[in-house]
């Protein structure tokens, strides 16, 4: 079977651009394990520039894995001015022809679209001109990150793009979701999605290796944070809670792994939260394994969060993470008697309380269990490929 999906610079074989975010470390695994049973990968990697016509290359190919770069045109404020999605399209419309020229000679089976937004959406367009069957993964809303940043866009702008990201489900033959929660979520806000046509698959994640039983730091609480700088990650909240920790004398140390650009946009709150807490540079698998073992609890507080990989492997070295009531975890946190462990952070007051309720508390171990099943690699990058198969173009 010939898979082709958008892919990511950093899944080129011997790139020296190091990897982003979870769904190109996803790609990689999923890439890995769909070769190892002799199937094909077909990477598009599409790049905007300031060019007046789209064109392709070829930037890898070797034993059933292939990597093809689009450059595309990009416009200044788009997405900003354009009244309506059918400027939009008109746009890239060059784009969308290539594409769809490309589809048409290579012959996919399937295409496999991470996550919903512009680049995806110029593939979905050019493989549903030719009737290619579909699946797109949502390893976020699109609407939800839209929706923190209003001022980037004009009213026409922010219809345009959730319009946009109602076509994956109108123009896909199966869509997946990470949990049954942000599955809800998408149906309420941004598109009634027939359960028929959808699935729920977590997201694969190694187990750790001798992660040993912590004992509990006696003299000092240390808290962990793992998370983007971005506004949907809600840093303001640990700041907050770092600062009130500080006011009433506790013995509690915050660690957060960021990356804070070196702008001087928002600089004081920067310059604070840096005062309350001591940052770390972004680690990789090993570094973090090592990171959650430091931690004596890890915190969540983001205002949306599908499927953050923090609260498994975390739990999986043994420590614990309190979540906001917006993280895609709930469910299992509810179903499972951790219910306690779910916290609107936008009251630092009860958050301390309940830190200190907690304090030195596991989660249940049916947690642990169904996060490791659920998440087992072999299992899950099965049930992606058993998706594949059944909605593969017929010939």
């Amino acid at each position: 079977m010939r898979i082709l999906t958008n892919a990511y610079e950093s899944n080129v074989p011997k790139s020296n651009k190091v990897s982003q975010g979870g769904t190109a470390n996803f790609s990689r695994a999923l890439s890995n394990f769909l070769i190892e049973h002799n199937h094909e990968w077909i990477g598009l990697i599409i790049k905007p520039e300031k060019i007046k016509n789209p064109n392709l290359s070829l930037l890898f190919e070797k034993e059933g894995r292939s990597f093809w770069k689009l450059t595309s045109p990009k416009k200044r404020n788009l997405f900003k001015n354009t009244k309506n999605l059918s400027a939009i399209e008109d746009f890239f419309k060059p784009t969308t022809d290539l594409l769809s020229d490309f589809l048409g000679k290579i012959k996919p089976d399937v295409i496999f679209l991470n996550g919903a937004y512009l680049n995806p959406w110029l593939i979905l367009k050019a493989g549903a001109k030719l009737n290619i069957p579909i699946v797109t993964k949502h390893p976020g809303i699109w609407k939800k990150e839209l929706e923190r940043n209003p001022k980037l866009y004009t009213e026409n702008g922010l219809k345009n793009l959730l319009e946009m990201e109602k076509d994956f489900s109108k123009l896909s033959s199966r869509e997946i979701f990470l949990n049954d929660w942000s599955r809800k979520v998408y149906q309420k806000e941004v598109f009634r999605v027939n359960n028929a046509r959808s699935e729920i698959i977590s997201l694969p994640i190694s187990p750790v290796k001798n992660s040993g039983k912590k004992q509990p730091n006696k003299k000092n609480y240390n808290i962990g944070v793992v998370a983007r700088w971005d506004r949907i990650k809600n840093h303001q909240a640990v700041l907050a809670l770092a600062k009130l920790a500080e006011e009433k004398k506790l013995p509690w140390t915050f660690y957060s792994v960021t990356s804070i650009p070196p702008t001087n946009i928002h600089q004081e709150f920067k310059e604070n939260y840096k005062r309350y807490i001591r940052v770390e540079e972004p680690k990789n698998r090993q570094e973090l394994n090592k990171f959650y073992k430091k931690m004596d609890l890890m915190i969540l507080p983001s205002h949306f969060d599908v499927s953050p990989h923090v609260v498994p492997e975390a739990l999986f070295n043994g420590t614990p993470t309190l979540i906001s009531p917006n993280v895609g975890w709930v469910s299992d946190y509810q179903r499972t008697g951790a219910k306690n462990w779910i916290i609107d952070f936008g009251n630092p007051e009860k958050v301390v309380e309940r830190v200190l309720e907690l304090k030195n508390t596991p989660l249940p171990e049916k947690l642990l269990k169904i996060l490791k099943n659920n998440s087992d690699p072999e299992y899950s990058l099965k049930k992606f490929l058993n998706v594949f198969k059944k909605v593969k173009r017929k010939l």
